[in-house]
């Protein structure tokens, strides 16, 4: 921020134009446009948040620097007819079914049995190389990057759900295997979820980085100086990296929206469930991380002037929340796409609860 900056706190109604520019997203400049959230709905997308416009808006556009972040690459559609015939069998398919050869291996995954999972894996490994079918050598790679990740061989996992994504068949050579429609509706579908698991995983390690980004904490007098020296110098910066880590996450996710012939709903939501508590975990860290100046604290007026403290405390708290409303809007926009997806395929599980839930206590 410019020095032109320093008499802001001084000037309690020049406060507008002071948390805009510390997010890097003043008013307009800063917001979201939906069509980016990674919804994949049926007919039209969708994801969460709540805009006002902010006072001051005309001069801090004057001041603050363009917002520089590249808008994500808009999320690609589900079509319509592709996602129906995967319907078809969705309610009971929502893992990865025990294809030949891989039946105990299933098993002791799905009772978390992880050793002996690895073991059965490796057993049945070499016949299912030499002539397994494409979706089955699919499944076993995304199987042993599941065993692996809760072994926490991450270099193992990672190389496995690598060579998911390295030889995943076309829609067209998993049809050309044969078999009924439904035979085919099912191995396209095993195929979706043994991709979508690859792409979340990927995905999951960006959003890692980014929640290791914790915003700093403030220890200095309190006075209004020291506040805003610790905003331009410290909150800045962490918002900047912070957004850009987000956004990195973010578009690994909309990644499991671009499966041909469509993408699990198990992978869209859990996604859409990610990138909503991403963009609120952002939201809500921001807000807590700018500090009350000491002298708007206690009873009585604003030193040198006519305004009650607690007039300039609510004003501080509500520019703090106006000015991250774009943000909010991203993370309330990819919630309700998790939950149109999981109504529509009534799809249940911790990811579909925990956009539901928040939707429940933050409705406009």
């Amino acid at each position: 921020m410019s020095t032109a900056l320093m008499p802001l706190l001084r000037h309690p109604r020049s406060l507008a134009l002071l948390l805009p520019l510390v997010l890097g997203c003043g008013g307009a400049t800063g917001r979201a446009n939906p069509s980016t959230q990674p919804v994949a709905s049926t007919p039209a997308p969708t994801s969460e948040a709540a805009p006002r416009a902010t006072d001051g808006q005309a001069e801090a556009a004057e001041e603050a620097p363009a917002h520089e972040d590249a808008a994500p690459e808009p999320a690609p559609q589900v079509d319509a007819h592709s996602s129906a015939l995967l319907a078809l069998v969705i309610r009971d398919l929502s893992d990865m079914p025990a294809p030949p050869g891989l039946d105990a291996v299933v098993t002791h995954v799905g009772r978390a049995e992880w050793q002996k999972a690895k073991k059965a894996l490796a057993a049945a490994r070499p016949g299912i190389e030499e002539g397994g079918a494409l979706d089955v050598r699919l499944v076993t790679h995304a199987l042993g990057g599941r065993i692996a990740a809760a072994l926490k061989d991450r270099k193992t996992a990672d190389t496995e759900y690598d060579l998911v994504l390295q030889t995943t068949p076309s829609p067209e050579a998993i049809d050309a295997i044969g078999g009924s429609d439904v035979d085919k509706q099912r191995r396209q579908q095993t195929v979706a979820l043994a991709v979508g698991e690859a792409l979340f995983h990927f995905a999951e390690k960006k959003a890692q980085e980014a929640e290791k980004l914790q915003p700093p904490r403030y220890t200095g007098s309190g006075e209004r100086e020291d506040v805003l020296k610790f905003i331009n110098a410290k909150v800045s910066a962490w918002t900047q990296a912070k957004r850009t880590a987000v956004q990195d996450a973010e578009r690994e996710y909309v990644k499991i929206l671009s499966q041909r012939p469509a993408p699990h709903p198990r992978w869209v939501v859990a996604a859409g469930a990610r990138v909503g508590t991403l963009w609120w975990g952002f939201v809500s860290e921001f807000r807590s991380a700018s500090p009350l100046p000491s002298e708007w604290k206690g009873e009585g007026n604003v030193a040198g002037s006519q305004i009650p403290k607690e007039v300039m405390r609510v004003e501080f708290q509500r520019k703090i929340d106006e000015v991250s409303e774009a943000e909010l809007e991203r993370a309330r926009a990819a919630f309700k796409a998790c939950r149109e997806q999981a109504s529509r395929y009534a799809f249940v599980n911790d990811h579909s609860k925990t956009c539901e839930t928040w939707l429940s206590l933050h409705s406009k």
